[in-house]
């Protein structure tokens, strides 16, 4: 590759990236239908909001249906956002311990239904990936078949208590 090619990649890059991160909504958001009931939760807590400490050791849960009931390449990230829900400029290695992607391998069939569907279970932090730092994340699920094809994005909160404070 000569020093051209190589230059003109570079310059094209972050507008490749721009283009990508257009396609994704930056709140909770289910972008096919035949994905249902989506539920993102701390474990055991069903009615929570996805709000972790980073050094918990209970995970949060993203649990959801697929309706057209064989299984698929399910892959997920995590982007780390600024306060206002909007991708941070840091890189990847700065925030996530471990894989930037990785697929969704826990699932099971539904059994004795009217209608077959599949269910896909995900836990995170896990030990593909955990993140480093607090703060604003935006989980999103892509079918990856040939192309990334977003399905959902989650957002979730990590955050890093510094104090506590005792009630009187």
């Amino acid at each position: 590759m000569n020093k051209r090619t190589w230059l003109l990649g570079l310059l094209c890059l972050p507008i490749l990236l721009k283009a990508q991160a257009e396609d994704i909504n930056n709140y909770d958001y289910v972008y096919v239908d035949n994905i249902k009931s989506v539920q993102f939760h701390i474990d055991g807590l069903l009615l929570t909001y996805p709000i972790i400490d980073l050094t918990s050791s209970t995970p949060l849960v993203l649990s959801f249906d697929d309706l057209h009931a064989d299984v698929k390449d399910y892959s997920y990230q995590l982007i780390h956002c600024d306060r206002d829900w909007q991708p941070s400029q840091l890189n990847t290695m700065e925030y996530l311990d471990g894989f930037t992607e990785e697929l969704i391998d826990n699932y099971r069939y539904s059994f004795k239904t009217v209608t077959p569907f599949t269910h896909y279970r995900l836990y995170l932090p896990n030990e593909d990936m955990r993140w480093t730092i607090s703060g604003n994340y935006l989980l999103v699920v892509y079918e990856d078949e040939g192309d990334k094809i977003p399905v959902i994005t989650r957002r979730l909160v990590v955050v890093d208590p510094k104090i506590q404070i005792n009630p009187r």
